[in-house]
């Protein structure tokens, strides 16, 4: 009778709709990546925008200021035509960054300064979109996501 008694109550749990307004939890890669607290706001203002994050992980573009920076990746579905968006979280505003896009053989090329200095690059076929404000620093994989977070986050984008 327990066992009976059990499954139903998974059974029902399983079945229980989120609640109006809740926002689904995102699987995070590795299931043991810290969680930083500024993660909520960003899954919120994708979910404001109708953009369900369906994964969270570690990036490798937390040097893309120079100075390493607490970033994650927030990624929509996985996949080859997933979007997403690496977001840097600023300890403090950095001034002066500047976002150039050029010609590649390889697609669009982008170079990204502080001042006149040369931090870092990236070429590759799929476009990118770069945001920013006093606490982010956002290179986002998708049209709808870098206008989602431009609109939640107030980040704008930098000039050339």
């Amino acid at each position: 009778m327990f066992r009976l008694v059990l499954a139903a109550c998974l059974v029902c749990a399983a079945c229980t709709p989120t609640p109006a307004g809740a926002v689904p939890t995102p699987s995070r890669n590795p299931a043991t990546l810290p969680v930083f607290p500024e993660e909520a706001v960003v899954v919120a203002a994708l979910d404001a925008a109708g953009i369900r994050v369906t994964r969270i992980g570690g990036s490798k573009f937390e040097a893309m200021l120079g100075k390493r920076q607490r970033t994650r990746v927030f990624i929509e579905a996985p996949g080859a035509a997933s979007a997403g968006a690496d977001v840097l979280f600023l300890e403090r505003p950095i001034n002066n960054v500047r976002v150039c896009v050029s010609k590649a053989a390889s697609g669009p090329r982008y170079d990204i300064f502080i001042g006149d200095r040369l931090l870092s690059f990236i070429e590759g076929s799929q476009e990118l979109f770069y945001s920013m404000s006093g606490r982010y620093f956002i290179q986002a994989f998708g049209k709808r996501f870098s206008d989602a977070l431009i609109a939640g986050l107030g980040t704008v984008t930098p000039p050339c």
